[in-house]
């Protein structure tokens, strides 16, 4: 899973003309710099992964006649027609293949994911706190902190605050604000295709862990494709 994208630039690239196979202008829509979270194990087998074609609304008239109002069937085509992070060649690219590109319709995707079993260290920081020190007079083992969450033996300070830490509150929902701001998502970690690849938030209005043992938890998320 992807998380966290933040700002974009704009340009275009050309080669020394070489004549080498990259002496053709490259052309740069978006850079995009963040964040990676990935979630420590797949979600559970009762995923489920819905398709929304909400911006197509039909009527019907007085004569019984059907009229569809089509305001987006899916995600607008990035440059050339092409859909996100899509490639081509534009030497072997035809008026016809991007004439098909254009009648292609995919709606809106949605992804239900609940995860299980997922350990606290995956899910929440040490910390909340935005500075190092905790505040306490002494060692602060007791609370149920681990020793490895400190800077050195016998000290006070945290070895890394909210911001620093590697948790999925801290990098998802912390620089999301709570999965409000837009972020990269992809469905498979292992697959790097184009089409693995959506911009979405996430669609609800708050996230529960529910403790199942001690220090384990389960998740779960609903997350939209947005544009």
């Amino acid at each position: 899973m992807i998380i966290w994208r933040i700002g974009s630039a704009f340009g275009e690239f050309e080669s020394d003309g070489s004549g080498n196979r990259n002496d053709k202008p490259f052309v740069m829509g978006s850079f995009n710099l963040g964040q990676v979270y990935t979630m420590p194990h797949s979600p559970d087998l009762s995923l489920t992964m819905s398709r929304e074609f909400d911006g197509i609304n039909k009527q019907t008239t007085k004569g019984g006649a059907t009229l569809t109002q089509i305001n987006y069937d899916g995600p607008p085509k990035w440059r050339d027609n092409l859909g996100a992070w899509e490639l081509h060649n534009t030497g072997t690219m035809t008026s016809t293949s991007l004439l098909q590109r254009q009648k292609m319709t995919r709606g809106r995707r949605v992804w239900n994911l609940k995860f299980s079993y997922l350990s606290s260290d995956d899910l929440f920081s040490p910390t909340e706190l935005l500075t190092h020190q905790s505040g306490s007079l002494g060692p602060v083992y007791d609370g149920g902190y681990a020793e490895g969450d400190f800077e050195h033996e016998d000290s006070t300070a945290f070895d890394r605050n909210f911001n620093e830490d590697d948790s999925f509150m801290s990098i998802v929902m912390g620089k999301t604000m709570g999965g409000n701001l837009p972020f990269i998502f992809q469905q498979d970690s292992n697959n790097n295709s184009a089409d693995q690849f959506a911009i979405c938030e996430l669609d609800q209005d708050s996230i529960s862990f529910k403790q199942v043992a001690n220090n384990v938890y389960d998740v779960s998320l609903k997350i939209r494709e947005v544009w």
